[in-house]
């Protein structure tokens, strides 16, 4: 679950240090972090300047909902094999884009970004990241979005 987070802080700030409750971090101002899972996380931001520094926290409390505009499959992956086909699909034309995120919430890699007819699809990804390097074993998010929603799959690579 994709969630925006904003920086409200008077007093010039020229450093953030974002604590998402989920082991993720940040030093962007205004960052977006992928949840894996529902639930309460406490949420804190430090922010500094010249001055020196101040923290707030707060909850944040994520949910579930069901969502009917993708229909996507992603599964246990094998780095013996050389690609995993990913399938989805949407009910009206769209704009889309398909990236892949590490357990971090950071992109490991955008599979595309283009606009689609309604219809069901399928790409590749080869398991490289944005570089074209081998990503290794563990646990990878799966993300589509539109104007219209998104949704997310776990993808998870053993040797």
């Amino acid at each position: 679950m994709e969630v925006e987070f904003s920086d409200q802080s008077t007093g010039a700030p020229t450093s953030w240090s974002w604590d998402f409750g989920d082991n993720g971090t940040s030093t962007e101002q205004n960052p977006t972090h992928i949840y894996t899972s529902a639930g309460e996380f406490t949420v804190r931001l430090t922010v500094s300047n010249a001055a020196g520094s101040n923290s707030t926290s707060d909850t944040v409390y994520l949910f579930v909902l069901p969502n009917e505009f993708f229909t996507q499959t992603a599964a246990l992956a094998s780095i013996a094999r050389s690609e995993i086909e990913i399938r989805y699909g949407t009910p009206v034309s769209t704009n889309i884009e398909l990236s892949i995120y590490n357990v971090n919430g950071q992109l490991v890699r955008r599979l595309l970004s283009v606009e689609v007819p309604a219809g069901e699809y399928e790409t590749l990804w080869d398991f490289r990241d944005e570089r074209g390097l081998l990503v290794g074993p563990g646990v990878y998010f799966l993300r589509l979005k539109a104007p219209e929603g998104h949704a997310a799959s776990k993808i998870i690579i053993t040797r």
